[in-house]
């Protein structure tokens, strides 16, 4: 049981529950109800991480993150954190770390962040190391514990960098995407974080060499914080280490991140036969390899046939398609094998089994090509339907001896597992001779979360004409936990985090994450985040895009303008079935905020180099209305953001938005000023259009923010 935000209930915790204040209570006879909690759940060990970094500078807050630890047992865990052996600071700043110390246990973070510059304890000239120790503990009682030691030096200036994922496994024919975010210097007088990407295969003696020299090419160059390496551009079975390199612009000082990634070893390719379940004796059978891999060998078999006037065996391995005349088998069932293999890896070879049988009825032989494969994911939720809607394509085999008489075939659902009893009957299917493409429409109350399940094509006295192979019910995640830190602060200079965690998935690895906020007196139920043209698009709504998609469950350095808001959190798998949840309470209080404060916010966002923190924080000031960054400067800013940008249909429509408001803000400068503003934002305007070019985008929801936006230089050309 989850009570609040977070999990604080641990197995053998007494729940006292005051009775008295549950709807629907009589009498007084048992005001309180008492309960231990119990669990079934085998223990799961806790294996506690503590990342942090070994250097860093005192204006940067310390950020050690216990994130990668495991054995949550699918709830958060209670973390208490405490100072080990420290040297190097005088009294108020070991009170003022101990302070912070004890917030971050009492609230049980998984991240504890020591702040210099907010205790006002900084010192011109610092050299301390500081050891932080977390006790990490599951609902289980299972407990473990993680240290690290940072040094903290006023003679650092290399930028922070935290992987967003230090290693990774993936499939030859995966790309490759790694991540890290750099932490923002507040005071660093240098200009943009400089990041270059090298690597260096595992085993080799090559060194650190660039992505170039090895004839490797990043997909997506305009974001220098990620790399994505195209699939295929690696050998299966290999090891090798990738490298961040970050530096201020202007300074010496370097840091570093390093991942490994392992290209996992190549999988048999998948055999599966798609052939009718049963076919008249005196009918042609068809029996087709069917796989997504071309220029595959194959061997057919069947140990049990009597072939008359056919030899399976003398067929060529190129064959995916055996054709068995009708006549060449009795009445009776027959067992066919199929194996495939790539061209020179016979030892890596796939198999799979079919049963036929053969009748005495006239049924022609009847062939199904299915959307999915063995084994293979369906997804039962989408975000415009409350059906699953699968379309199958039916081949009938015909010929004089095999007409297609005038039946009504039916669709129905199986259970993997309870062959006997199938849905209720589906669509109808009228048979013609040929290929043709049937539709079906399954309710969602006929599939479950993660069941197997095949589809069947019956004939008009209830027998199987043919069936799919077993599918997986995929269905949408399963809602988890969204924290933001702090609650409350102030517009523009407040730095929020949010968090999530706890979600569930059949494959919890392939998740991602988008986050939106919302006035509080929105009512954001229906809103619809696909169609603009749509009277409940979220931005109708005043909504805001945080951040676009992602793998990260984290997002830090959020700026907001001032308000009450309502935060969602919405989840997606790799099928794109989505579940979403919310958070009310973020409330953002406007403040007086000295210019050169709101100038030193917008700086420590352009170097971070992190194209949406950028927007947001441009957004924020326009928003709150404060003095300090010029019109020229913040479309400067947004500029740097376009150049770190994944291109992606919201993202894009979101800078083209801030940019209109930056540009109508009002706040422009006379002259020759006003003039330069104008021509950087059409310079941006003319970036954003090259990105809306980028695979993937919909460039009509871009197009109409970017028409926003030129809308704005004609009032200021105007005026």
């Amino acid at each position: 049981v989850t009570l609040g935000a977070k999990a604080s209930l641990l197995v053998g915790d007494l729940v006292t529950i005051r009775a008295d204040q549950l709807p629907g209570f009589v009498g007084e006879d048992r005001p309180y109800l008492h309960s231990v909690a119990r669990s079934d759940a085998p223990p799961v060990e806790v294996n506690a991480a503590l990342s942090a970094p070994s250097e860093v500078n005192p204006c940067i807050p310390i950020r050690l993150s216990s994130e990668l630890s495991t054995g949550d047992s699918g709830r958060s865990m209670l973390a208490e954190w405490r100072l080990g052996n420290t040297t190097g600071l005088n009294d108020t700043q070991l009170t003022a770390l101990w302070e912070q110390v004890y917030n971050a246990t009492n609230s049980s973070d998984a991240v504890l962040e020591l702040n210099f510059l907010a205790q006002d304890v900084h010192q011109p000239h610092m050299d301390a190391s500081i050891e932080v120790i977390v006790g990490l503990t599951n609902w289980l009682r299972q407990s473990d514990s993680a240290r690290a030691t940072v040094r903290v030096s006023s003679a650092y200036s290399a930028p922070p960098l935290r992987p967003v994922a230090p290693s990774i496994e993936v499939k030859a024919s995966d790309p490759v995407e790694l991540a890290v975010e750099v932490q923002a210097n507040p005071c660093a007088s240098g200009g943009l974080v400089q990041i270059t990407w090298a690597v260096w295969p595992q085993g080799t003696l090559t060194g650190w060499r660039s992505l170039e020299a090895f004839g490797l090419q990043d997909q997506r160059p305009q974001r220098q914080t990620a790399i994505h390496i195209a699939s295929n551009s690696f050998d299966p079975d290999t090891k090798l280490n990738f490298r961040a390199t970050a530096v201020y612009e202007g300074y010496t000082a370097m840091s570093e991140q390093i991942f490994e990634v392992t290209i996992l070893p190549p999988a048999r390719p998948l055999a599966v036969i798609s052939s009718p379940s049963s076919v008249s004796k005196d009918c042609r059978l068809v029996l087709k390899s069917v796989s997504a891999e071309s220029n595959l060998r194959h061997s057919w078999r069947c140990s049990d046939c009597h072939f008359v006037g056919f030899d399976l065996a003398a067929l060529p391995e190129s064959d995916s398609e055996v054709t068995i005349p009708g006549g060449s088998l009795n009445e009776g069932t027959y067992n066919f094998s199929l194996e495939v293999w790539r061209p020179d890896a016979r030892e890596h070879s796939g198999e799979s089994q079919i049963t036929v049988a053969v009748v005495s009825a006239s049924r022609p032989a009847v062939i199904l090509s299915f959307p999915f494969v063995a084994g293979g994911a369906v997804s039962t939720r989408f975000p415009t339907s409350v059906d699953v809607e699968v379309t199958i394509e039916v081949e009938v085999v015909t010929d004089s001896e095999c007409p297609v008489n005038d039946a009504s075939w039916s669709w129905a659902v199986y259970h993997d597992n309870d062959n006997s009893t199938p849905s209720e009957p589906l669509e109808s299917l009228r048979p013609s001779p040929g290929k043709s493409n049937s539709r079906i429409n399954i309710p969602m109350n006929s599939l479950k979360k993660g069941g197997m399940y095949y589809f069947a094509l019956l004939d008009d006295d209830g027998s199987i004409l043919a069936k799919s192979p077993s599918f997986r019910a995929d269905g949408p995640p399963v809602p988890g936990v969204v924290e933001v830190e702090p609650r409350q602060g102030q517009a523009v200079t407040t730095s929020f985090t949010i968090a999530t965690h706890s979600w569930q998935d059949e494959d919890e690895e392939s998740l991602q994450y988008s986050l939106y906020a919302f006035p509080t007196e929105k009512d954001v139920r229906e809103v619809d985040y696909t169609d603009p043209s749509s009277e409940q698009y979220f931005s109708k709504h005043s909504g805001v895009l945080l951040r676009g998609w992602a793998r990260s469950k984290r997002t830090s350095e959020i700026r907001m303008r001032p308000g009450n808001f309502t935060l969602v959190v919405r989840c997606r798998d790799d099928l794109h079935a989505e579940a979403e949840i919310m958070l009310t309470g973020w409330s953002i209080t406007a403040a007086e905020i000295d210019a050169k404060q709101v100038e030193k916010v917008l700086q420590a966002s352009v170097s971070s180099a992190d194209g949406q923190q950028i927007v947001m924080t441009v957004s924020a000031i326009v928003e709150s209305k404060t003095s300090g960054p010029s019109s020229i400067d913040m479309v400067n800013a947004l500029q740097v953001a376009a150049e770190n940008i994944d291109p992606e249909s919201e993202v894009l429509e979101n800078m083209a938005s801030v940019a209109s408001a930056v540009v109508g803000s009002g706040a422009m400068a006379e002259g020759e000023n006003a003039s330069k503003t104008v021509d950087a934002a059409a310079d941006l305007l003319d970036d954003i259009i090259q990105l809306s070019g980028s695979e993937g985008v919909d460039q009509q929801v871009v197009g109409k923010a970017v028409l926003g936006e030129v809308k704005c230089f004609n009032c200021v050309v105007s005026r």
